[in-house]
């Protein structure tokens, strides 16, 4: 079932923006990216992690997304 929202067409760009940063962030976790963050220190890949987290927030709130 498809509900219609409204949503403000520069906070759904912002929200769309923030999941491709997130997108971008994440490649460097897994795949070819990998190598170059496993090699990072623990605190460093913790604060990756946590970048994704917000960046994930971010489009949350953006978007409107409930749950």
């Amino acid at each position: 079932m498809r509900t219609t929202i409204e949503i403000d067409l520069d906070v759904f760009e912002e929200g769309i923006a923030k999941l491709e940063q997130l997108e971008a962030l994440l490649t460097c976790t897994a795949g070819p990216g990998f190598t170059g963050f496993s090699t990072l220190s623990t605190d460093r890949q913790e604060h990756v992690i946590t970048l994704a987290a917000d960046l994930a927030q971010a489009a949350k709130t953006a978007l409107s997304i409930e749950g």
